[in-house]
């Protein structure tokens, strides 16, 4: 599985979420970005303005992996 298989959840929120659910997804896309740019350190970089939920976790994880950093990827 690839970060473009895990992108963020579809909201079901009403239309007017917060402010810091707004902020959150910007994080999540500029990271993607980062990723598809093989700009692994920068992605990570970014993730880490994001509240560690489980999809942030394995997505931390598969850039480690990417870069060999298996050890790293596992915890």
């Amino acid at each position: 599985m690839s970060l473009k298989q895990v992108r963020w959840p579809q909201c079901r929120r009403p239309l007017n979420r917060s402010v810091d659910t707004q902020k959150e997804i910007e994080t999540w896309v500029e990271a993607l970005g980062h990723y598809d740019n093989n700009e692994f350190e920068d992605a990570l970089r970014v993730f880490d303005n994001i509240a560690e939920t489980s999809k942030i976790l394995f997505n931390c994880g598969v850039i480690h992996a990417t870069i060999g950093e298996h050890e790293r990827a596992v915890r």
